[in-house]
């Protein structure tokens, strides 16, 4: 069975079979009465701010669907009712987009929620199997996520006959995973962003691009960290002529430059 055709499965199934829970466990739950808050109603703040985006409530619909155009159609009413309510969305598991790229517009839900906190997903399995942080950064970058889930879901794996049985080793693999991306987020060298007509003082510090610089020293971080699943074909040697006189790197016009965090962090130090 195709990756495609297992998510169409997941779907026909909550439609067409008997899936709901027999019990409702908000049963189990009972709320304390207060009977002297000391707050007005109206000063009652539920927003909450995380991975940079503001929601309504500390709320988000977990991960659903995506891949196949049945897919589509439940991502894009979940993604609207989301962007009008002010909470999060959680997407289905990516493996049918990385496996065949044709089926990426079926999670592409940005275009309807462009405000909201959206979490792409990966499955541990797939990274146990041989997914790296390059399939990690493809998730999020194809469809502008906010950030990637792996999700742990062993126990409903193993009870699919197609379920992917293999968990062995995934702690290690999530660490490792975590490491790759810091080191871009921290920005030492070489993972660093030089700009060749930025003083030392004026370098950036840690992962903030500044977009006026150009994609092509922008996106030497994640080439160092080979951490795209596609690499382009980028060189950061000697461009053609001279950087005018009084350059902060001098005349020759050489990219191919690394400064650590101590040099940059010093010299904006002595500006104060």
């Amino acid at each position: 069975m195709t990756t495609e055709r297992r998510k169409f499965e997941h779907i026909r199934i909550c439609l067409e079979e008997d899936v709901q829970s027999k019990y409702n466990y908000l049963n189990d739950v009972s709320f304390v009465h207060f009977a002297l808050p000391e707050i007005n109603f109206d000063e009652i703040d539920t927003t909450v701010k995380i991975f940079g985006k503001k929601l309504s409530f500390p709320l988000f619909i977990s991960a659903m669907t995506g891949g196949t155009d049945e897919a589509l159609k439940i991502n894009k009413a979940i993604a609207k009712a989301c962007q009008a309510t002010g909470i999060g969305m959680g997407l289905g598991s990516q493996r049918a987009m990385i496996e065949d790229p044709s089926l990426t517009y079926t999670y592409d839900v940005r275009k309807y929620a462009k405000s909201i906190l959206i979490i792409g997903n990966i499955g541990l399995p797939q990274f146990v199997k041989g997914y790296t942080e390059k399939e990690a950064r493809y998730a999020v970058r194809e469809i502008n996520a906010d950030m990637l889930a792996v999700h742990l879901n062993s126990l409903q794996e193993a009870s699919q006959p197609e379920g992917d049985l293999f968990f062995k080793g995934g702690i290690l693999i999530l660490k490792k995973l975590k490491e790759k991306l810091e080191l871009i987020l921290e920005g030492e060298a070489p993972y660093d962003i030089f700009v060749r007509w930025k003083t030392l003082e004026e370098q950036p510090i840690g992962w903030d691009p500044d977009l006026n610089d150009g994609v092509r020293l922008n996106i030497r971080p994640f080439i160092e960290a080979d951490v795209l699943r596609k690499k382009p074909n980028i060189k950061w040697g000697i461009d053609r002529g001279k950087n005018p006189k009084g350059s902060p790197w001098g005349e020759m016009r050489d990219n191919d430059r690394h400064l650590t965090l101590a040099e940059k962090r010093a010299a904006r130090e002595k500006l104060h």
